[in-house]
């Protein structure tokens, strides 16, 4: 019992939604070839709310939406939203939303193609975006050198709200001019950030 209670909770910390009983029997199958009843689950979470309680933690359980989820004790609600609330996401920097609008429009790009653009170097930029998860390495190029390819993530179409890079404007819908159309594109990124 007290390895199936192991098992559910672990099921519960990685889950970002409620689990019904029939979520966690079916992905209990990864963990024992035993079959688990119906039963043995509400027990096991009984168990697990019940040492919560004891050791006065910061979790427990909720039933919600026909499931069940791990969450933090409601009377931590208050400090842990200004807790999260001081760290709310900085705007990025001028430096960052240009090299970010080059990755961008111009993915896969070399640093040095990036560096040419903007006209100064942008290892900075480029590390943080990196850190950041906005940008990431896409490969190789074949040049000499081999340099290294970047572009945008996923976590980059999150941050910005868009489902994907087709809703970013058009070159033709800004200028034909280079710079202004990263100009325009930082603008862009810059205006989705801060909504």
């Amino acid at each position: 019992m007290e390895q199936l209670t192991t098992f559910i909770e672990a099921l519960l910390f990685v889950s970002d939604s409620p689990l019904s009983i029939s979520d966690l029997k079916k992905s209990l199958v990864h963990f024992t070839s035993d079959p688990i009843e119906e039963g043995q689950i509400l027990a096991a979470i009984e168990q697990l709310e019940a040492r919560y309680r004891r050791n006065n933690s910061a979790l427990s359980i909720a039933k919600i939406g026909g499931g069940f989820q791990l969450l933090t004790h409601e009377s931590l609600a208050e400090p842990l939203k200004k807790v999260l609330a001081s760290r709310q996401q900085k705007p990025l920097s001028r430096s960052l939303l240009e090299t970010l609008a080059i990755v961008a429009y111009r993915q896969p790009i070399t640093r040095a193609e990036i560096e040419q653009i903007r006209g100064v170097d942008c290892s900075y930029a480029l590390q943080r975006l990196l850190d950041m998860g906005l940008i990431t390495i896409q490969g190789r190029a074949e040049l000499p050198g081999n340099p290294l390819l970047y572009g945008t993530t996923p976590h980059f179409l999150e941050y910005f709200q868009i489902s994907s890079l087709k809703e970013l404007p058009k070159p033709q819908e800004l200028y034909e001019d280079q710079q202004n159309l990263i100009d325009e594109a930082e603008r862009y990124l810059q205006k989705k950030e801060e909504a």
